[in-house]
């Protein structure tokens, strides 16, 4: 089946992508919700900046994890299982009395979420042969792209018409259904089944490295880069990250086996991934603040004039993975990287008397750039990988984009806020962007089995 694929491929695809909307929809849709929650739930902004920190936090620290298990049990089980733990942590969300068991519900379904994502992308490259892993990928980043542009309408329509815990509650319906296709749908792709157990220091020392340094960056704006707090988050990542590579090392059944960052394609596709997690995560909420802040735009027109940025993406992947196919991910990446640039440089140019058509044109400029990017990288990084490390390589690709996100929203922040205009941080992210062009060519000429 490696060869040729699932017989049933398609199939396969249509179950994996209800469960992989769920999981990156509700995160879009709650950011609307925001303002409604800390009127309904009488939060503090403190408070409420643990809604989205805490599921942040708890996926970033998780994707590893989840992406080891669906290699030990199997992927079919533990997708189903992350389906079945986030539609019921959903419910659990829609029912809180309070915003303080909000942030314990969202916790929980973040587990859920982590195994969902980087799980489906595992499934979909077992199903599809490796001469069409560019086209999987490609698939696949359409699909959670549709999921984040249909998410803010979405949650503006039943917050307005509706309450806010209808952005929760709508989730149970649409699980119950993904459970249901995945239980018939997808197939068993286990690869470690005769494997030792599980690298249980390796799971605790590597999602407290993971979690310490995301809080430190999540937190740094508000606390104070140069807080006790900030500081000790800082020194605790990097000694449990030091610890985590010393045991692992020496484990008999390492989570996350070191000697992977020694295929080039892998090491250099996770760097680029944070390179441009750092352009589009800082870049697109400096873009958000612009129109709130600069044009007068309300929260959820701002959010919807992201979407030509998505929709060109999201038509696009499949094509360009179709390309990475048939030409290889070096010049795509590349092109990626030149279009990221271009794009961060041209809304540095955004003032005061821009419309909506100015902002739009400009995104639709990122979207030809994460159409080329995200398929090549993807495809790149996990197709050469060992059948027994495809789950943790997920894992580290998504680890590497939460983090890129996290530390771009950092840096792009600090930065507007020592200059005080916003095309500083555009040129800024431009500059990030451009980091990465030299190690595209790091990728190959073509997909490597």
């Amino acid at each position: 089946m490696a060869g040729a694929g699932h017989p049933h491929k398609w199939l396969v695809l249509t179950a994996v992508s209800t469960g992989l909307i769920l999981g990156i929809l509700d995160a879009s849709v709650v950011n609307i919700a925001i303002p409604t929650l800390m009127t309904g739930l009488s939060a503090t902004v403190a408070q409420i900046s643990w809604v989205l920190n805490a599921y942040n936090v708890a996926q970033a620290v998780l994707f590893l994890t989840l992406g080891r298990l669906a290699e030990r049990f199997g992927q079919r089980v533990v997708f189903i299982g992350s389906l079945i733990v986030f539609t019921v942590f959903s419910l659990a969300c829609g029912l809180s009395p309070n915003v303080e068991w909000l942030i314990v519900f969202l916790i929980g379904q973040a587990v859920g979420a982590a195994g969902i994502v980087p799980i489906s992308l595992i499934i979909l490259l077992s199903a599809f042969p490796p001469r069409e892993h560019g086209l999987a990928t490609g698939l696949w980043g359409s699909l959670g792209t549709l999921a984040a542009i249909i998410g803010p309408p979405i949650g503006g329509v039943l917050i307005q018409y509706a309450s806010w815990r209808w952005i929760f509650f709508m989730n149970v319906p649409i699980g119950i259904a993904a459970v249901g296709i995945a239980v018939f749908v997808v197939p068993e792709f286990r690869r470690d089944a005769g494997g030792a157990g599980i690298d249980l220091p390796g799971i605790v020392l590597s999602g407290a490295a993971i979690g310490c340094l995301i809080l430190a960056i999540i937190q740094g704006d508000s606390w104070g880069w140069g807080s006790a707090s900030v500081i000790g988050l800082l020194v605790a990542a990097v000694a449990l990250n030091g610890l985590f590579l010393w045991w692992e090392r020496r484990a008999p059944r390492p989570m996350l086996a070191l000697g992977l960052f020694r295929i080039t394609p892998f090491s250099v596709s996770t760097a680029m991934m944070i390179i441009g997690g750092i352009g589009i995560g800082g870049g697109m909420l400096l873009l958000i603040l612009f129109m709130v802040n600069v044009l007068g735009y309300s929260a959820l027109w701002a959010a919807i004039g992201t979407v030509p940025m998505a929709a060109v993406a999201m038509v696009l992947s499949p094509f360009s993975g179709r390309l990475v196919d048939r030409i290889g991910p070096r010049q795509l990446a590349a092109l990626g990287a030149i279009l990221f640039a271009l794009a961060f440089i041209l809304l540095a140019q955004l003032d005061e008397g821009s419309s909506l058509w100015d902002i739009s044109w400009r995104e639709a400029i990122l979207g030809f750039g994460m159409s080329f990017t995200m398929p090549a990288l993807t495809a790149a990084g996990l197709t050469p990988l060992p059948e027994t490390s495809k789950g943790v390589g997920s894992g580290v690709n998504s680890t590497a984009r939460a983090f890129g996100n996290s530390l771009g929203i950092a840096v792009l922040l600090a930065v507007f806020q020592a200059v005080g205009r916003y095309s500083w941080p555009f040129i800024v992210a431009a500059i990030i962007c451009l980091l990465s062009l030299p190690l595209s060519f790091f990728l190959g000429r073509r997909i490597r089995t």
